[in-house]
């Protein structure tokens, strides 16, 4: 088979994974760490087309190996192939703050699903959270509804975080950088995280949609802090922690 000059491996099917040249002994272990995976089954979705997605699958393996949640998501989402592209619908939405969202029609308003007894339906306590502070208005009720997604050592959130991070550099792409900071209504944040994490649990793979996830609910909470005059909840009527 070819040798694909830029990345310094070649694919040896036959074997069942990725063998190095023999001058990149630093990346060996990567080779050696995916090899034994693909001899596992637990990575069985073909194969990478760069290194850096080599990398990338090695990394969460390892970490899914420790129990990390969001780790074991990731790699479950390479396992199916998941695109990692945000998805344009083409719609725009801009708001009086000059900020721009995709304004999907027709795509409803998870924003409003009566959270409280769907989580008791499902025994899910991320809805649980989430119904917290559509009704009380406590940040730390979002912070808990991360802690249950993506495990609450510093370590998982790292992980998480340099992931949700290729969220931001995409958004920055489609619209401008800190575009959302500019401020948009808090429902749409959580409308928005509500139906990615709906949509993750059914197991949809057309995006990312637990970074989307998190990258909602990290942008419910900076705008409540940062631009009161965003929060258009139930909780508005009150005093919001």
């Amino acid at each position: 088979m070819a040798r694909p000059e830029p990345l310094g491996f070649y694919w040896v099917r036959e074997r069942g994974g990725l063998e190095m040249d023999r001058d990149l002994k630093a990346d060996q272990e990567i080779c050696a760490h995916f090899n034994e995976l693909v001899k596992q089954g637990v990575y069985d979705h073909g194969f990478p087309a760069t290194y850096e997605s080599v990398r990338e699958i090695v990394k969460f393996a390892l970490a899914a190996n420790e129990g990390w949640p969001y780790a074991l998501n990731k790699l479950a989402e390479i396992q199916r192939g998941v695109n990692v592209e945000i998805k344009d619908s083409g719609h725009r939405k801009q708001f009086e703050s000059g900020a721009v969202r995709d304004a999907r029609p027709g795509v409803g308003r998870c924003d409003l699903l009566p959270l409280g007894i769907i989580a008791d339906r499902m025994n899910d306590r991320v809805f649980t959270f989430i119904e917290e502070y559509i009704r009380l208005g406590d940040t730390a009720s979002l912070w808990f509804a991360l802690d249950e997604f993506i495990g609450k050592d510093d370590k998982q959130w790292y992980s998480a975080l340099l992931d949700v991070s290729k969220q931001y550099e995409d958004g920055a792409k489609k619209y401008n950088d800190r575009n959302w900071e500019k401020g948009i209504p808090v429902h749409c944040f959580i409308d928005s995280a509500v139906r990615h994490y709906l949509k993750w649990r059914r197991g949809d793979t057309d995006e990312p949609h637990d970074r989307a996830f998190v990258w909602n609910i990290l942008g419910a909470i900076w705008t409540h802090k940062n631009k009161p005059e965003m929060i258009d909840l139930p909780f508005k009527e009150g005093e919001s922690v």
